[in-house]
C-alpha cells in the first residue's frame, strides 16, 4: 500500500488560504474579517515565522503526523492524524498589555474561524484541539512595546484506501 504523507500539503494549503484572506485575494469567511490586511494594520501570513515579523503575524510551525493501518476494517485502509500548529503573534508599541491580549484573542478566533471554514480536508475532518498562549514579552525603556503570541493546534484526520 502506498503511503502519502499529508502533513506538508496540509500546511501549504492552510497557509495559502490564510494568505489569500490576508491579502484580499479571497474574502475571509464571516467571523474572520480581522485576517484582512489594511494599511493601518497589516497582517502577515508566512510558512514559517519571519525574522522580522509585522505587527500581526500568522505563521506555520514544524510538521508532524501519525499514521496507522486499519487492518481490522480492511487491509488497504490507513488513517492519518495530522497536527497543524499555527503561531499567531501580535506586537504593539506602548504598554497596553490588556489591549494586546484582546487583539491576540480576537486574531486567534479569526484564524480558527478561517481554518475551519476553508474546507482544507475534503475527505476527512479538521478541528481545533489545543490553544497555548506564550508568556507576554514587555519591553520597557524609551520605546516600550508588548508582544504576545499563541499557538493554535488543529488536528486533521483522514482515512485513505489503497
Amino acid at each position: 500500500m502506498t503511503t502519502t504523507i499529508l502533513a506538508w500539503p496540509l500546511k501549504r494549503v492552510a497557509i495559502k488560504a490564510l494568505q489569500n484572506f490576508a491579502d484580499g485575494t479571497t474574502p475571509p469567511p464571516a467571523g474572520a474579517e480581522l485576517l484582512a490586511s489594511t494599511d493601518a494594520r497589516p497582517v502577515q501570513v508566512a510558512f514559517t515565522q519571519p525574522v522580522e515579523p509585522d505587527r500581526v503575524c500568522v505563521a506555520g510551525t514544524p510538521v508532524r503526523a501519525t499514521l496507522r493501518e486499519l487492518t481490522a476494517e480492511s487491509p488497504t485502509m490507513s488513517a492519518e492524524a495530522v497536527p497543524l500548529e499555527l503561531l499567531v503573534r501580535v506586537f504593539e508599541p506602548g504598554e497596553d498589555i490588556e489591549g494586546v491580549n484582546k487583539q491576540l484573542a480576537d486574531m486567534c478566533q479569526a484564524v480558527v474561524t478561517a481554518v475551519l471554514a476553508a474546507g482544507l480536508v475534503p475527505q476527512g475532518r479538521i478541528y481545533l484541539a489545543a490553544v497555548a498562549e506564550d508568556p507576554p514579552s514587555v519591553t520597557a525603556g524609551p520605546e516600550p512595546s508588548v508582544t504576545m503570541s499563541a499557538r493554535l493546534g488543529f488536528v486533521a484526520e483522514v482515512v485513505s484506501y489503497a
